[in-house]
């Protein structure tokens, strides 16, 4: 089975802040989400055709959650989005 062609859009974005803690409530055993984050999120969504690349790839395979896409580039083109 693989994924859609394109990911979902609008693709929001996500900026880990804060502490890591270890979430044991009911909530977090149902969902099996348990190393968390405090999050703060971009001021709008964005379309596939504004993030980096290795983004779209990432929620096109299905990728969901929060998560380090180490692919060269992505990085700094994440940082130019969110000082846009």
């Amino acid at each position: 089975m693989t994924g859609p062609a394109v990911p979902p859009t609008p693709i929001a974005r996500p900026c880990a802040e804060g502490p890591w803690s270890y979430d044991d409530t009911r909530a977090a055993r149902r969902v099996g989400i348990h190393q968390v984050r405090p999050a703060c999120w971009a001021a709008r969504p964005f379309d596939v055709d504004e993030v980096p690349a290795a983004v779209a790839e990432t929620f096109r395979r299905g990728g969901l959650n929060l998560q380090r896409i180490r692919a060269a580039g992505t990085d700094a083109a994440s940082l130019r989005m969110w000082t846009a």
